[in-house]
């Protein structure tokens, strides 16, 4: 058997970036499901979503934006709010 241990926090969502905005707003009974706002929407059976539609904190170097698509860099956000929870600084341009 192997242990797992649980070092940090991180999350993104349509409720917010952080795992304390979304901790907060969860518990306000706020909802991040809405309308969505892209341009394919109107041909989609479901117009609505649970989209995240915040700015994205720059982690990666622009020249760097292209190797990652949309969904590795919500993985890298989570993890970089985990490990800074941790007092751990990761750089935020490798």
């Amino acid at each position: 058997m192997q242990r797992v241990v649980i070092t940090g926090v991180g999350a993104i969502s349509s409720l917010g970036l952080g795992a304390d905005t979304n901790f907060s707003r969860a518990l306000s009974g706020q909802s991040g499901i809405d309308l969505l706002h892209l341009p394919f929407a109107a041909d989609l059976t479901c117009g609505v979503a649970a989209q995240i539609k915040y700015a994205l904190p720059e982690l990666i170097k622009k020249s760097e934006g292209a190797l990652f698509d949309q969904f590795a860099l919500f993985a890298w956000i989570a993890a970089n709010e985990a490990l800074r929870a941790l007092a751990f600084i990761f750089p935020l341009a490798c």
